[in-house]
Formats: C-alpha cells, structure tokens, sequence
C-alpha cells in the first residue's frame, strides 16, 4: 500500500483488490458443497439405465438429452453448483424418463425440488385428455402460408405433445392454440358424421 501510494496507483490497487475479494467470494458461492455433489451423484446415478430419446433438431438446434445431462454431471464432479434452471431441466428429464427410473420420487427429492414445481412439470390433465382425442385425427390440414410464417396443424399438435411429454409447462398462448385447434378439428369431425 505504502509502494502504491508513493507511486500514485493506490487508488487502482484498492480497486483491483475490491475485484479479486468480489471474484472469490462468487467462486465460492457458486463451488457446490461436498454434500450437494453427493445428492446430485445419486441423481445421475438413477440415470445411468436410461435408454435415451434419439437427439433433435428443431429450428437449427440439435436437443440431445444424453449429452445434456453428461455436461450438467461433469459441470457438478468439476465442484460447480447447479443453477436453479438446470435443475429444472433435470428434473423435466425425470418426467420424461419417469418410466425407465426406479425410484422417480427420491430423484426429485435429491434434485431438491419443491412441490410447487413438482407441479410445473407434471402432466396438466385437461391438455393431456384434448392430446389424447387429437392423436385420433387422421386427415389433418394442409400447411397454409399468411406472410412468412407457415401454420401445420400437425407440427404445431406434435410439437405441443412433445413437449407435455418431456414434462414442460405449456404457456397460456399455447393452451389457448391448443384448444382453438382442437375445436376446429372436433367441427370437422362432426360434419363428416
């Protein structure tokens, strides 16, 4: 301090220390505790007989769940803490694995997820029953074109239920799409009785 001050820079030195404590202290809040390595270890454990969906690509971007989950394991044996998102990522896996896992329960419980997210990823029953009636459909719409954007029905459908499929909470727009499809086939079926 005393050098620093002599030679003029004590002022950049108090603020180059100010950064390095900041730094630190951020490392360590974002280190992951010996015991959340543990929980988060049995979690991917749980995984470990998963037969994974095939990788893929919407919109340009390839979706790998496999590959997912490996970078989010070594992230955590590397001593970083999970942010509440790829938690929730995690736990959407869970949903979607719910099948092939033997003990989904204490996945959750290890992925310290609260009930009220338990219900953000679980199945919304009124979307699942209009799925279930629409996975009937046999005859759908030829894509239209209104500017430069396309409307398939049939994507659009299977892109919803992929998503209720992988445990995602669908937003209120794609519920109400959702609905407002489904009505505009059930008219149909009806005047072809």
């Amino acid at each position: 301090k005393q050098v620093a001050q002599t030679a003029g820079f004590a002022d950049e030195l108090k603020e180059a220390w100010g950064k390095a404590v900041e730094q630190q202290k951020k490392q360590e809040e974002s280190a992951a505790s010996s015991d959340d390595i543990a929980r988060y270890a049995d979690v991917f454990d749980a995984f470990a007989s998963v037969k994974w969906a095939e990788p893929e690509t919407r919109r340009g971007r390839t979706y790998d769940d496999k590959k997912f989950l490996d970078s989010i394991r070594q992230q955590v044996e590397s001593g970083k803490k999970l942010s509440d998102k790829q938690l929730a990522v995690v736990a959407r896996f869970a949903v979607k694995y719910k099948d092939q896992l033997k003990d989904f329960d204490r996945i959750i419980a290890g992925l310290g997820v609260q009930a009220e997210e338990q219900e953000a990823v679980a199945a919304d029953p009124e979307v699942t029953k209009i799925l279930e009636e629409m996975s009937k459909i046999t005859q759908w719409a030829e894509p239209t074109k209104k500017g430069r954007r396309v409307y398939d029905d049939k994507e659009f459908y299977e892109s919803i239920k992929r998503q209720a499929g992988e445990g995602k909470r669908l937003s209120p727009k794609q519920v109400f799409a959702l609905k407002k499809l489904a009505g505009k086939y059930a008219k149909g079926q009806k005047q072809e009785e």
